[in-house]
């Protein structure tokens, strides 16, 4: 039978929320950059194959406009929500680590200290 004590609830639901927000933060400006990679890959071909099409003023704002579109429909919202999703991410890594030290501390009290210095369920309980 294994001695390890049994799962902190609260605190797995709290390290689940952590890995849930981060790969969330992380999942969206993968999508942000990719899809810029796409329409600067576009405004590149309509540089270098609308050259001897179109006047240079216009091949210039055609070229930009799908750099434009990009920041204003895709990365200024997106950037919103992965702010917003930092923002729940950021107090939830300190709960977590004041849980796992609450939850060290109270082992270490509970259990008390051996003769050889660690800690042993069944031992006297340390008194301050």
């Amino acid at each position: 039978m294994s001695s390890a004590p049994p799962p902190n609830p609260v605190l797995e639901a709290y390290k689940l929320e952590y890995q849930l927000a981060a790969s969330r933060y992380e999942n969206i400006y993968k999508a942000i950059w990719q899809i810029f990679s796409y329409l600067a890959a576009i405004s590149g071909a309509l540089l270098t194959f609308g050259a001897d099409h179109f006047q240079h003023n216009l091949l210039w704002v055609l070229a930009s406009l799908p750099l434009f579109f990009w920041c204003v429909s895709t990365y200024l919202p997106m950037d919103r929500y992965g702010h917003s999703c930092l923002d729940r991410l950021a107090p939830v890594k300190p709960r977590c680590s004041a849980l796992k030290a609450k939850k060290t501390v109270c082992r270490m009290i509970l259990t008390g200290p051996t003769a050889v210095g660690g800690y042993q369920r069944g031992a006297p309980a340390l008194r301050m």
